[in-house]
C-alpha cells in the first residue's frame, strides 16, 4: 500500500502529462500547471501535505541537501504506457515555504 503523499505525486505527475504540462509549479499549497503558455490551477494541496509533497519530489530526483537560501536542481524521469516524459526540477526554500517547480524537456 503507497503512502498518501507517493499517491498525490503520482496522481499529479501523470496529470501534468496527460493535460501535456510544459510546467507544474508546487507552492502556496497549490499545484499549478503550465498549458499553452497560461497558467491553471490543477489542485490545492492540503497544509499537512505540502512539505511532505516538495520532499518526495527531492527523491524522486535524487536531490542532495541544500543550505539556506540555495536551490537544488535535478530531473525526473517517468514513464508512462511507454512513453518516456522527463521533467527538470528546481526546488528552493525549506518547510512549509518550499517551493518546486518542473519544467519538461
Amino acid at each position: 500500500m503507497e503512502a498518501p503523499v507517493v499517491r498525490l505525486v503520482n496522481v499529479i505527475l501523470l496529470s501534468a502529462i496527460k493535460k501535456g504540462a510544459t510546467r507544474v509549479i508546487v507552492a502556496d499549497n497549490a499545484v499549478h500547471f503550465e498549458i499553452g503558455g497560461a497558467l491553471q490551477l490543477d489542485t490545492d494541496v492540503p497544509g499537512q501535505l505540502h512539505g511532505y509533497l516538495i520532499r518526495r519530489l527531492g527523491v524522486m530526483a535524487n536531490l542532495p541537501a541544500y543550505g539556506t537560501g540555495q536551490s537544488a536542481h535535478g530531473q525526473i524521469m517517468l514513464e508512462h504506457r511507454g512513453d518516456i516524459t522527463t521533467f527538470a526540477i528546481e526546488i528552493t526554500g525549506h518547510g512549509d515555504a518550499a517551493r518546486a517547480e518542473l519544467q519538461r524537456i
